[in-house]
């Protein structure tokens, strides 16, 4: 199978007439061809492990101490994080970490007697996001529930 003509190496043809084996270009094509069809993507994890996440995400929710609010722990199937949302006893303050970083992504702080709250929203770049509106659109986004398929 290997073995070709001088005919053939003369047309063109990819393998290698000399030693009757493909060209180094022609393994490296058939290698490219064969690992692209082999890899079309990420894989999508099986519900089971979708399950097991999210059971893992709550436990990790536990870790966070409430000091009289309460804790909502909740794996994003989009993103692939847990996030932990703490909501004050006021209702009004809530944060927003990545449980595995621990890093604030999203706060909204009661405003002090009687003022407005607060809202930030850290960026990409660094600076801060200083909107009510915003940290409420992240906050609703990250601990938005997954469509039910």
């Amino acid at each position: 199978m290997w073995a070709t003509s001088a005919a053939s190496a003369q047309r063109g043809n990819c393998w290698s007439a000399r030693v009757g084996v493909p060209s180094e270009l022609s393994v490296l094509t058939l290698l490219c061809i064969a690992l692209a069809g082999c890899h079309s993507g990420p894989s999508q994890p099986t519900a089971a492990e979708i399950s097991s996440l999210k059971v893992k995400c709550s436990e990790d929710g536990l870790g966070y101490s409430s000091e009289g609010g309460k804790i909502i722990a909740h794996y994003n199937e989009q993103t692939k994080r847990c996030y932990v949302e703490y909501i004050d006893s006021d209702g009004i303050s809530k944060y927003v970490n990545d449980a595995e970083t621990h890093k604030p992504l999203a706060s909204i702080l009661a405003g002090k007697s009687g003022d407005a709250p607060r809202g930030i929203v850290p960026l990409s770049n660094g600076d801060w996001n200083d909107s009510v509106d915003a940290a409420r659109a992240k906050i609703k986004e990250l601990m938005q529930e997954d469509a039910q398929g």
